[in-house]
């Protein structure tokens, strides 16, 4: 069922996004020229202001997509380097068991480590066979 209500302007103009114009001017003039509406008492054109919590709390979802992302991209970076480097390190130290002629298994261990470290305590082990 559908029930006509008086519009009420008194209540609803005032926080109105449009509040600042004239009646006679767009989108007012056209609210104005509805006084009642269909199972409610708000105006047909009236657009809530944004209270400050809401507008924090738009602003504050909206940093935060925008911060996961910068995390997101900046850890892709960060393993990115981090390959690079450790490809580094395990070519360097592939060049130091070739010209310090440590085994071939020394250098298949080199070529698997995950870390620098590991590379470490493989060319330190390797040094304490050899001797």
């Amino acid at each position: 069922m559908n029930d006509e209500k008086e519009v009420y302007f008194d209540q609803y103009c005032k926080s109105c996004k449009h509040r600042g114009l004239k009646e006679s001017k767009d989108p007012c003039n056209d609210c104005l020229a509805e006084p009642s509406n269909t199972n409610s008492h708000k105006p047909m054109n009236k657009e809530k202001i944004m209270n400050i919590d809401e507008l924090r709390k738009a602003i504050s979802s909206e940093a935060t997509e925008e911060n996961e992302k910068l995390k997101a991209e900046n850890q892709r970076l960060r393993d990115m380097k981090a390959k690079t480097i450790l490809d580094t390190e395990k070519k360097d130290a592939i060049d130091i068991a070739t010209e310090l002629c440590y085994s071939e298994e020394v250098k298949k261990k080199l070529t698997q480590a995950k870390s620098v470290y590991e590379i470490g305590r493989i060319l330190k082990q390797a040094r304490l066979d050899q001797e």
